[in-house]
């Protein structure tokens, strides 16, 4: 689901927080590499939760200012 979300283009930068209280790190590898995702083990404080969005909105915006020059840098090198 995480997969065909991320590759819809509308869905792309959006925030993604997954929360998990049975966290093994090696299920979750995967997440590593899609932007705009933070994995959040329980239980969590008031002040984690907040860091995380805070942290997600901020990269969620980022890329979303420069989704032009990411697609064209992949784009360039993808024959590479």
């Amino acid at each position: 689901f995480f997969g065909r979300l991320r590759n819809m283009p509308n869905y792309r930068h959006v925030p993604i927080m997954v929360v998990s209280g049975f966290l093994n790190k090696d299920d979750f590898r995967l997440l590593q590499e899609y932007p705009c995702t933070s994995l959040v083990e329980k239980p969590f404080t008031k002040v984690i939760f907040e860091k995380c969005v805070d942290e997600l909105v901020a990269e969620a915006t980022w890329y979303g200012q420069n989704a032009a020059l990411i697609d064209a840098v992949l784009k360039a090198v993808q024959y590479d």
